[in-house]
């Protein structure tokens, strides 16, 4: 089982289908993805369960009242790896969300004591550049998702657990050497790497420096980074956060605060490069250096 980095009170359990919801005399679809991603709501107003399927994979039955959480298999060829990285890619930060807190799909390591974050749709290389920032020095906090907060006009990150997951290109390219891996999941060729964490490591939050939003990389293959208005970033936070239940009008409202505060506050970039692992370099370069400009500039009264 991954461990952890934010305490959490819910109880999980993983097996044989245990039937609906105990609270269920009626059903409600709430909302379904085009990839086929549902959640049915079961029970009153004031005993709500859920039901998070995953398509024809697994499903994730959440009581909020109890703080527990079921997963089983759908499929015979789903697997505990599968289960694992649902619950934990998936579900956690979704109930994160819904108590209301702001969980990016970010990858992010911390260069020169602050957090780069780089977000961006599937396929983008999140994973394979966070990797090699990893390889070069950077601190790693996960590739997956974030918990974001504020304090005090500052904004905070931390990791749900430190991870890597890699395609065995990234792998042998990044990680020749490495040979503890583990499978992510049955219907995915992606390898979870073993990481070994130091004790004395950060696992508390840390200041957020900078927001780098992948995009594809441009017919002339060139490394680019792009300013973003706070509104672009807000919009592109948005689309790049996690929602258990997308219709509630409630929490889309705060998470809307959250986002426009943050992109507010935080400079955000595009980044483009050419997906090859001989221009890593130069791509870590550049953020580093817009890492470093990023940085508040001391006054006179720092030093008083």
């Amino acid at each position: 089982m991954l461990k952890i980095d934010l305490a959490t009170d819910w109880q999980v359990s993983f097996g044989s289908p245990v039937g609906q919801p105990t609270s269920a005399t009626a059903s409600k679809l709430l909302w379904t993805d085009d990839d086929g991603l549902t959640l049915m709501q079961y029970g009153s107003d004031t005993e709500i369960e859920y039901q998070l399927q995953f398509w024809d994979e697994a499903v994730a039955l959440i009581d909020p009242q109890q703080k527990t959480i079921h997963m089983h298999a759908l499929s015979p060829d789903s697997t505990p790896a599968t289960l694992e990285h649902l619950l934990h890619d998936q579900v956690f930060p979704r109930l994160l969300a819904h108590e209301g807190q702001l969980v990016v799909h970010a990858g992010a390591v911390a260069i020169e004591g602050r957090l780069a974050l780089f977000l961006g749709e599937s396929g983008l290389g999140k994973s394979t550049l966070v990797a090699s920032l990893y390889q070069a020095g950077a601190s790693l906090l996960g590739d997956d998702a974030l918990l974001v907060s504020a304090d005090h006009g500052s904004f905070y990150g931390q990791s749900l657990y430190r991870g890597l997951r890699l395609l065995p290109d990234s792998l042998l390219s990044l990680f020749p050497a490495q040979t503890e891996t583990r499978p992510m999941a049955h219907y995915s060729s992606k390898q979870r790497l073993t990481i070994a964490v130091p004790e004395n490591q950060n696992t508390s939050p840390q200041q957020l420096g900078a927001l780098f939003f992948l995009e594809p990389p441009s017919s002339d293959q060139e490394i680019t980074l792009r300013r973003m208005s706070p509104a672009e970033s807000c919009i592109a936070l948005i689309r790049n956060s996690f929602s258990l239940d997308p219709t509630d009008s409630l929490l889309a409202r705060g998470k809307l605060q959250q986002a426009s505060a943050l992109a507010n506050q935080i400079p955000s970039f595009a980044l483009s490069y050419p997906r090859d692992y001989a221009s890593l370099p130069q791509v870590h370069a550049k953020i580093r250096t817009q890492m470093a400009e990023c940085l508040p500039r001391k006054t006179d009264t720092d030093s008083l």
